[in-house]
């Protein structure tokens, strides 16, 4: 999760994370817990606590060969985490119940999260000054190498048709470069 926060440091909110972080998002005596308090102390919000509060939202995890005959999912390890200014509309578990198993009675390993979220218009990132430098550059040293091309091909040019010219004997394939 450090690598993570750390990769994303510099990102203009809004910013969303997601996934099966396979951090206890419920128990602090748990030792995956420091993941899920890394996340929130690097300023991010857990979108089911937003919308749900204390309820719990287990994703996991069903027996091992998910053929149990209930849900035996009982921890919280599948998470959406925002930071910046997004709204949570909805947040829902699915995979969770007994009417979303296979017709072979097999539960997903884990229930999944879904999130419907609120990101006000005009709140869309915009590159950093040096990505814009970069991006700068590069185009100048496009601009440039093209330039650079385009003046080898044409002094090329040029003393292919001055020897055209200056020997008589030369036919015109040789003239063109062929």
């Amino acid at each position: 999760m450090n690598e993570l926060i750390s990769g994303v440091g510099g990102t203009v909110p809004p910013l969303i994370m997601a996934g099966d972080f396979n951090a206890n998002a419920d128990d602090s005596l748990d030792p995956t817990f420091k993941t899920y308090q890394a996340a929130i102390e690097a300023g991010f919000v857990d979108a089911w606590s937003k919308a749900h509060g204390a309820d719990p939202g287990f994703t996991c995890c069903q027996a091992q060969d998910v053929l149990n005959a209930t849900s035996s999912l009982s921890t919280r390890i599948d998470l959406a985490f925002l930071r910046g200014d997004i709204g949570v509309d909805d947040v829902h578990l699915v995979g969770d119940s007994e009417s979303e198993r296979t017709p072979s009675g097999l539960w997903p390993d884990h229930a999944g999260l879904v999130a419907t979220l609120e990101i006000p218009v005009g709140t869309a990132a915009v590159p950093e000054a040096s990505t814009w430098a970069m991006m700068l550059i590069g185009f100048i040293g496009l601009s440039f190498a093209g330039y650079c091309a385009s003046r080898k091909i044409a002094a090329r040019t040029a003393q292919v048709h001055l020897i055209a010219q200056t020997d008589g004997q030369l036919s015109e394939d040789k003239a063109s470069g062929t």
